[in-house]
C-alpha cells in the first residue's frame, strides 16, 4: 500500500511481457572452413608483406643508382596504378546493363546484375545491337559515369567528407611533385557557402615560405588574410561590393 495526496492506494505493479528467448542462428557453416579462411587470410598477408619489402628494397636499389630518394619511385609506382586503372575501357555489355538499368528504374522496376545478366530477353535485345549502337551506349554510360563524378554532395557531412579527401589528395600530389621534379608551392582552400563547415584549408610545401610572406607583406598574417578571403567568397566575390 502507498499514500497518495493523503489516501491509501493500492500500490501499482508493472508485469513486464517475458522477454522472448534469443533465436539461435540456422546457419551451417561446413567444419573446418573458419579455419581454412584464417589459414588463407595469413597466407595472404604474408605474402603482401613479403611483396611490399620488394617494392621497398627495389625503390632503395633505384634512388642509390640513379641518385634520387627512395619516395620518388614510390610515388612513380603509385602513378602508374593510377593510370592503369584510368585507361580501362568500359564494356559494351556493361554499359547496355547500366543504361537500362537506369530505364527500368524509372519505370518503377528494378533488376539487380545477376538477374539482367540471364535474362533472355535482355540477352537478345543485346545481341541484336549493331556495332555502331554498341559503341553509342558505351559513349552514354561514360558521360552519365562522368556527370557522377562531378555531381556536388548535398548533405552537410558528405560535403565536409569530400573537403578533406580532396584536400589530403592535394597534400599528397605537392609533396610527391617536389621530391621529383622540385618545386614549392601555397595552397588555400575557403568555402563558398555556408551549407556546411571545415576549417580553411593552407598548405605550404615549406613553412619558410609562410615566414617569407610575413616580409614580403609586413602585414601578412596568414589565419587574417584566409579568414577574410573566406568570408569575401562566402558574400559572392563580388568586388564592387567590396570597395564601393
Amino acid at each position: 500500500m502507498s499514500a497518495l495526496h493523503g489516501k491509501t492506494t493500492p500500490a501499482l505493479r508493472i508485469h513486464a511481457p517475458p522477454l522472448n528467448p534469443a533465436r539461435r542462428s540456422t546457419s551451417k557453416t561446413t567444419p573446418g572452413a573458419s579455419d581454412k579462411r584464417k589459414r588463407r587470410a595469413t597466407e595472404q598477408r604474408v605474402e603482401l608483406d613479403n611483396m611490399l619489402e620488394t617494392i621497398d628494397a627495389w625503390c632503395v636499389r633505384m634512388a642509390d643508382k640513379f641518385e634520387k630518394n627512395t619516395q620518388y619511385f614510390h610515388e612513380l609506382l603509385w602513378q602508374n596504378g593510377l593510370h592503369l586503372v584510368s585507361r580501362r575501357e568500359t564494356n559494351s555489355f556493361n554499359a547496355y546493363n547500366g543504361l537500362k538499368s537506369l530505364e527500368l528504374r524509372e519505370e518503377g522496376r528494378t533488376m539487380n546484375a545477376i538477374d539482367m545478366a540471364t535474362d533472355n530477353a535482355l540477352k537478345s535485345e543485346y545481341n541484336s545491337l549493331s556495332n555502331e549502337q554498341r559503341a553509342t551506349l558505351v559513349a552514354e554510360w561514360d558521360k552519365h559515369k562522368s556527370i557522377r563524378v562531378h555531381n556536388a554532395r548535398v548533405s552537410g557531412m558528405s560535403r565536409k567528407q569530400d573537403f578533406h579527401q580532396t584536400t589530403r589528395t592535394i597534400t599528397t600530389l605537392l609533396e610527391g611533385l617536389e621530391d621529383r621534379v622540385g618545386v614549392e608551392a601555397m595552397v588555400v582552400i575557403v568555402r563558398n557557402n555556408s551549407n556546411y563547415y571545415a576549417q580553411p584549408f593552407t598548405f605550404w610545401t615549406n613553412p619558410e615560405l609562410e615566414k617569407y610572406m610575413a616580409i614580403a607583406s609586413p602585414k601578412w598574417d596568414t589565419a587574417r588574410v584566409v579568414t577574410k578571403m573566406e568570408a569575401f567568397a562566402i558574400a559572392g566575390c563580388d568586388t564592387a561590393r567590396a570597395w564601393p
